[in-house]
């Protein structure tokens, strides 16, 4: 039960990251705005510029129509980069993963069930998470702490799922290399011996100087599994 109220500061931790992560994508979006705007300003400038040339006929040389047509063309070329740049980084930027205001509530709410050890209740609380916000940033998070809690109600079968889906569908996520870790043990509680060793070889090959911690421990795992424990 330590370990669990453990993680779970480390998981307070972790959404101080996340959300230092979403005001950093708040920025880099803010950032991106007023680009566009230079852009279309610059445009609108250009724009001005061109249909004050043309219209000097008295103190300038009329354009001819070819002149007329290429500049005409080089203007919708440059308006059609800008806008096509423009779109291109704002599409990256909100590509980038983060979690709304209403997530991160009901991501909370269920961690509060797990401090409260309402161990059922939050079960419920992080499947009905990762139903409703299944592309949030914090979806990685709940499901590797509804494998932790069915863990501790001793509900392997679903423990095991839980962790498999960070493994599978976020394996280069901070929680990836823990998820791992306690897959092998959930498989090795289980009775599959066998499978908690591969498992456990693959934590140490597939982290090592990444998560040096979650090694070690699957290190002296492997050694008791191998040991005959």
């Amino acid at each position: 039960m330590s370990e669990l109220l453990m993680q779970i500061d480390q998981m307070q931790q972790e959404i101080a990251q996340l959300r230092g992560t979403v005001e950093s994508q708040s920025m880099k979006i803010k950032r991106l705005e007023k680009d566009s705007e230079t852009r279309y300003l610059d445009l609108d400038r250009r724009i001005v510029f061109l249909t004050t040339a043309n219209g000097s006929g008295a103190s300038a040389t009329t354009p001819s129509a070819s002149s007329t047509a290429t500049t005409d063309t080089s203007a919708s070329s440059s308006a059609s980069t800008s806008v096509s740049s423009t779109a291109s980084d704002s599409s990256a930027a909100s590509s980038e993963p983060t979690s709304s205001a209403s997530a991160e509530d009901a991501y909370n709410a269920a961690m509060a069930l797990v401090k409260d050890k309402q161990f059922a209740a939050a079960n419920k609380a992080f499947e009905q998470f990762v139903k409703t916000y299944p592309n949030d940033a914090l979806t990685a998070n709940a499901y590797y702490w509804n494998g932790e809690v069915y863990m501790v109600r001793q509900e392997l079968a679903s423990a095991i799922t839980s962790f498999r889906k960070v493994i599978d569908k976020y394996p280069d996520h901070v929680k990836a290399p823990d998820a791992t870790y306690k897959y092998a043990v959930a498989l090795d509680k289980s009775g599959d011996k066998a499978g908690a060793i591969e498992w456990l070889k693959t934590v140490v090959k597939r982290y090592s100087g990444k998560a040096d911690g979650t090694v070690r421990l699957a290190q002296s795992y492997l050694d008791k599994l191998n040991a005959g424990g």
